[in-house]
């Protein structure tokens, strides 16, 4: 059994690795390869997480990194039109694998008249600002199909920090709060790509390295949710059965 403390200083070990190698393509001003060396970073956690956890790697976090990794290796020809939309497409599919894993775990009916309202003002206004930020970037999308994808992802995202919070109230534990963590890292780490890529009031490079750094974070927040949940779920059952 490899120590909480190892593994952590392990997950971050590899984050700085990976942050610094990505970092040295951007100055070396090799693009292309940065933006792939982006596919890599959720593939390294991912086989992490195999390591880890072997069979008990959740399934749905499995299908979230892959799609979550070619979304990211689609963008190495994002000017073009097709593999523009193709991104997107894959990143709203790996979110929508993320509101799927994360409403098994959430009881809609649970909500009261209260947390209904408190919930939908956080969604509305984060819908607000996100639909802001993408008709910002309209006129120099790439097609209406392009443009209607870019909302749409939006609003996968929209639906995943709302089912987040849900899981996180209702569930109230280690493994939630990181998920919860994960989640909210990695779409600001969505946003922050935008205003670097669109160079949207941002230093565009400062912009990119706050993504790829968020991203990181995320994927490692991600491999610790999985990791605590079935110690989670095992310190529940002690709980409930004393």
């Amino acid at each position: 059994m490899i120590p909480d403390k190892t593994r952590i200083l392990f997950l971050a070990g590899i984050g700085v690795v990976l942050f610094a190698l990505g970092y040295i393509f951007h100055t070396a001003s090799l693009f292309g390869w940065y933006r792939a060396f982006s596919f890599i970073t959720p593939m390294v956690y991912l086989g992490i997480l195999f390591y880890f956890l072997k069979k008990e790697t959740e399934k749905l976090l499995v299908v979230f990194f892959v799609l979550y990794a070619l979304s990211r290796l689609a963008t190495v020809l994002y000017e073009i039109e097709f593999m523009a939309s193709l991104f997107l497409i894959l990143n709203s599919l790996a979110l929508l694998s993320l509101v799927k894993y994360a409403s098994r775990s959430v009881d809609f009916s649970a909500m009261n008249l209260f947390y209904k309202i408190i919930f939908g003002l956080v969604i509305a206004i984060n819908a607000y600002f996100v639909y802001l930020l993408i008709v910002s970037v309209k006129d120099v999308t790439l097609s209406d199909f392009h443009y209607v994808m870019l909302l749409f992802d939006g609003a996968c995202a929209i639906l995943l920090a709302f089912v987040t919070l849900l899981y996180n109230h209702q569930s109230g534990n280690k493994a939630s709060m990181f998920f919860l963590i994960a989640v909210f890292v990695l779409i600001f780490s969505q946003v922050f790509l935008v205003l670097g890529y669109y160079e949207l009031g941002y230093d565009e490079n400062v912009a990119v390295h706050i993504a790829r750094i968020l991203l990181i974070i995320s994927c490692l927040m991600f491999v610790r949710h999985n990791i605590v949940k079935p110690l989670t779920a095992e310190n529940h059952e002690d709980a409930s059965a004393s």
